[in-house]
């Protein structure tokens, strides 16, 4: 009776019907099937019972102290207040790192996907080693060999962590004009390249500016309108003037500058 009540009520509301069992008896555990014990738990439950109260008499105060402080360190990364010291911030990261790990292996288990990710600081007042996980070690192999100019885990998370170290303001990151120009340069020459992909509806379509007429008007009778720099080139041709390429990236940015 009261399983197929719990079974109607999760059809009805979507929750698992053990939910509803919880909820009537006493968290259901009788009706509950029980698990199968593990190796890992079962040695968990024999030291447990190696373990009495006398041993906690023998400890020292100073010992009992380190106790208390080592529980309030382990309670304090389950928070979510700033980590003040360096020590902390570590440890905080670790812990999550791995809990984040674990919950994608399962799902990975469950549902097949790999992963991977990389995790850099962005705050200068206190050093850590930047985190990188990849769920198999043949899908970073073939990365390494398969991306251009070389797939390398350090030297990703080296650039990320100077990148969002100083902010993530690639303004403030460039330390020369020259830089600061190549970098809007490239901004604008991707943010044309994807404007022809999207308004040709051509994954493999590529801005040709020398042969515009020809290669871009002619064949896909398209053109582009809000040029604002100052001649009509290719980019690598413009000067490195700031203003004239933050007004262009700014026009793209806008859609005052872009294809019809």
């Amino acid at each position: 009776m009261s399983k197929d009540l719990s079974t109607e009520l999760s059809k009805k509301f979507g929750r698992q019907p053990e939910y509803y069992l919880r909820l009537m008896f006493s968290n259901g555990s009788k009706l509950q099937a029980s698990r199968k014990p593990n190796a890992f738990n079962a040695w968990v439950h024999h030291k447990a019972k190696e373990v009495n109260e006398n041993d906690y008499h023998k400890l020292s105060e100073v010992e009992k102290l380190a106790y208390v402080k080592e529980l309030e360190e382990e309670r304090d990364l389950c928070g979510a207040s700033v980590r003040l010291t360096q020590r902390r911030r570590k440890q905080d990261v670790k812990k999550v790192c791995e809990q984040v790990e674990d919950m994608l292996t399962a799902l990975g288990n469950r549902v097949g996907i790999e992963f991977f990710y990389g995790v850099v600081r962005n705050m200068p007042d206190y050093q850590m080693e930047p985190r990188w996980f990849c769920s198999n070690p043949e899908l970073e192999k073939y990365l390494r060999g398969a991306v251009r100019k070389g797939f390398d885990p350090k030297k990703i998370c080296a650039l990320a962590e100077a990148f969002s170290v100083a902010g993530c303001d690639w303004a403030a990151f460039m330390r020369t004009s020259k830089s600061k120009a190549e970098h809007m340069k490239a901004e604008i020459r991707d943010k044309i390249n994807v404007m022809l992909v999207d308004i040709t509806n051509n994954e493999h379509a590529v801005m040709k500016y020398t042969s515009f007429e020809r290669d871009i008007v002619m064949q896909h009778r398209i053109d582009l309108v809000g040029w604002t720099a100052d001649k009509f080139c290719n980019l690598s041709d413009l000067s490195n003037s700031l203003p004239q390429l933050e007004k262009l990236l700014e026009a793209l940015e806008s859609g005052a500058c872009r294809f019809v």
